[in-house]
């Protein structure tokens, strides 16, 4: 047996179960289709083992990286999964069920008492109405229902303090109404997280969470709420409590009474105003804090400075404008989540260095060059500043980030030549900078590439071809030119469904000219596509008619030539066409689609007629009427003098080519629609039904 060959195999009756859910369930885009008899189940997507028994540990169904349309729907068979003995952790978070199923428990039914974790959360859809079922899970510490519905359900207090090993307990926007007075003394004595943010909580809180109803009817009392200091130890949310109160002012003496313990304050709904002595320095040592939509006043709170041991600071959204140049590096160097977006901070952070994994330091006025960031850093945001000057050195070390976002700066000079070398960059988001030169090789993960309103120049790279997850490329408003790459229609050949982007191309207002390839309308599932302000000429090819997904098309400010491809006509998707000022003729092919845009999606088109436009074929056709009536005589002229002197090659010359070349067939009819009136039509339509 070699080393690499599977020891074990998943037990039948947990297949079974979980090929069971699979039927009840609504899959779009088959993300299970590996769930088959015909594969071991430890093998399944989202499914993991244990490595030597191959009982079933681990089911991950979240869809937080799709799009909602390839979510799940339907119903939540629990009873199913909770059969699953040795199931100790379940996420089905992100989805679009409606209704869990859970049947009441047997003797002759093993319900799982391993489970840990278990994560409903962002099922928009989904109404809980009884959670008894919970109290069967005696092993559950993580527990994360936020955004289900659980109005109906008045006793889920009682029934999760009965849950003796919780650890994290998460009803965010649950829609909970109301606590009992009458439960004094709850046993959550193991709990380390709460989050009861955006409820509509009317009643006083139980003991058991030290809080009381605030009353204070003004901003400069102070308010009779306290936090009592027997929390020490534990970790609290004050997540966007919904207190019907009129007190806008949270002092210090309220947060006196804290020990050395986390104090997580998140997202405050009320906007409080934080109202803070100078000079206060606090007894406590925070690891986080999220004051974010909060008034913190015009400069960063001097005690939020002493706070050596943050992981996370969320400041956004606080109104601030100034920090201390020369306490803020050493003050951030540490912090692992740093948040400052969204604010008005007018700073040089030249020489700030981050070692921050998310760094969010977008919509604000900081100048100088880019802050050096750490290896460890995965998203850096920089976007709507006045950064410039170009790439840092220490570019060449991001070798973890996927997500780079530095649009609206002033940042120069041309890009690194070795980007391909960032293995992980998946988002780049580089618009409305004065970026210059050519466009280098791009990571080979790219799933969005944005280089909009720049001044690259030269030649799109074909490397681009290359990149199978591509999913929006915007090179518009540079200087790029050349042909479209022959290639780019490759990039659809392993496009994927599971990620659900809206496909787009736009390599707009550039220098491109060429003719559009047949085979860039390949790209049959793109959903927008804009070549306009251009020097593209040549005819639209009829296989645009495939790209049955199209919402979107601007070929205007181009040299276009020829008729609209009748095949258009079938683009239903399609909500946006500019077709402007090109060379196009004839008429705007006939259906409810192209014929409901209106008249500016075909304007600067001289020689178009039809609806939409005001330009009538037919009135057209009668004022050449002379020219065309000569042209007539001069044809018969000419067929009859051909039947004269040999009907046999006469007819196999002109009408054998018409019947067995197609492509012969419509270009001589498309030459008949621009030289010659109806009768020329009607004669060679004669002789064509003559030879068949």
């Amino acid at each position: 047996m070699s080393s690499n060959q599977r020891v074990v195999h998943c037990n039948e009756k947990e297949q079974g179960k979980l090929l069971l859910f699979k039927q009840g369930i609504n899959d779009p885009i088959n993300r299970l289709s590996s769930w088959s008899s015909e594969h071991d189940c430890c093998e399944w997507k989202g499914v993991q083992c244990h490595n030597t028994t191959g009982r079933i540990t681990s089911l991950d169904l979240n869809s937080i990286m799709y799009n909602e349309s390839a979510s799940f729907k339907g119903e939540i068979n629990l009873s199913l999964l909770l059969q699953i003995e040795f199931l100790n952790y379940l996420d089905l978070s992100a989805n679009n069920f409606t209704n869990v199923s859970i049947q009441p428990s047997h003797n002759n039914i093993t319900i799982s008492t391993k489970l840990h974790h278990l994560d409903l959360s962002y099922n928009q859809y989904l109404h809980i109405d009884n959670l008894h079922w919970l109290s069967q899970l005696p092993s559950l510490k993580h527990l994360d229902l936020t955004s289900v519905n659980l109005e109906k359900e008045t006793n889920w207090l009682e029934i999760v303090a009965m849950l003796p090993k919780l650890l994290e307990l998460l009803l965010s926007n649950c829609e909970l109404n109301n606590i009992h007075s009458s439960l004094k003394y709850v046993n959550l004595t193991s709990l380390v997280v709460l989050d009861l943010s955006h409820n509509n909580f009317n009643s006083e809180f139980p003991q058991w969470l030290n809080l009381r109803k605030i009353k204070t009817p003004c901003a400069t009392q102070e308010p009779t709420q306290r936090i009592n200091s027997k929390l020490a130890g534990k970790s609290l949310i004050l997540s966007g409590f919904r207190y019907p109160f009129q007190s806008r002012g949270i002092f210090q003496k309220a947060l006196d009474n804290f020990s050395t313990y986390l104090l997580y304050l998140l997202e405050i709904i009320s906007y409080f105003e934080f109202h803070m002595d100078a000079n206060w320095i606090p007894s406590f040592q925070l690891e986080d804090i999220d004051l974010s939509n909060t008034v913190l006043g015009s400069k960063l709170p001097a005690w939020l400075y002493t706070q050596n041991s943050l992981h996370t600071l969320d400041i956004s959204s606080t109104g601030i404008s100034l920090i201390d140049e020369d306490k803020f590096p050493s003050f951030v160097a540490g912090i692992e989540y740093l948040y400052l977006l969204n604010n008005s901070i007018s700073a040089d952070i030249s020489n700030v260095i981050l070692s921050a994994r998310v760094i969010r330091l977008d919509h604000n006025n900081f100048t100088g060059k880019l802050p050096s960031i750490s290896t460890k850093a995965v998203l850096f945001d920089v976007s709507h500043n006045s950064f410039s000057r170009g790439f840092p050195n220490s570019w060449v070390n991001w070798t973890e980030l996927f997500y780079i976002k530095m649009e609206s700066n002033k940042l120069t000079g041309e890009l690194p030549p070795d980007m391909s070398n960032l293995t992980e960059l998946l988002f780049i988001n580089l618009e409305n900078n004065e970026f210059s030169g050519k466009i280098p090789r791009m990571p080979p993960n790219s799933e969005i590439l944005i280089l909009k309103s720049n001044q690259f120049e030269g030649n799109i790279p074909p490397q681009l071809c290359n990149l199978s997850d591509l999913y929006i490329l915007d090179f518009s408003h540079n200087k790029l030119s050349g042909s479209i790459p022959q290639c780019l229609h490759k990039i659809a050949n392993t496009v994927s469904g599971e990620i659900e982007w809206s496909w787009t191309i736009d390599l707009s207002a550039n220098n491109l000219s060429g003719e559009i390839l047949e085979k860039l309308f390949r790209l049959v599932e793109i959903r927008s596509l804009n070549l306009s302000h251009n020097h593209l000429t040549g005819k639209i090819p009829n296989m645009i008619g495939d790209m049955r997904n199209l919402e979107s098309l601007d070929l205007s400010y181009n040299q276009l030539v020829g008729e609209i491809p009748q095949s258009m006509a079938g683009l239903t998707f399609l909500e946006v066409l500019n077709l402007s000022y090109n060379n196009f003729n004839g008429q705007v092919p006939q259906g409810p689609q192209l014929q409901s845009f209106e008249g500016w999606s075909y304007v600067g088109n001289p020689e178009l007629c039809g609806v939409p436009l005001t330009k009538n074929c037919t009135q057209e056709e009668n004022l050449h009427k002379t020219k065309q009536h000569v042209e007539d005589n001069s044809f018969r002229d000419s067929l009859y003098l051909g039947m004269g002197v040999g009907f046999a090659m006469g007819f196999w010359g002109l009408c054998g080519s018409l019947f067995l070349s197609r492509t012969w067939r419509h270009a001589y009819f498309q030459f008949l629609n621009h030289v010659v009136d109806k009768i020329h039509l009607t004669v060679a339509l004669k002789f064509r039904n003559f030879g068949g």
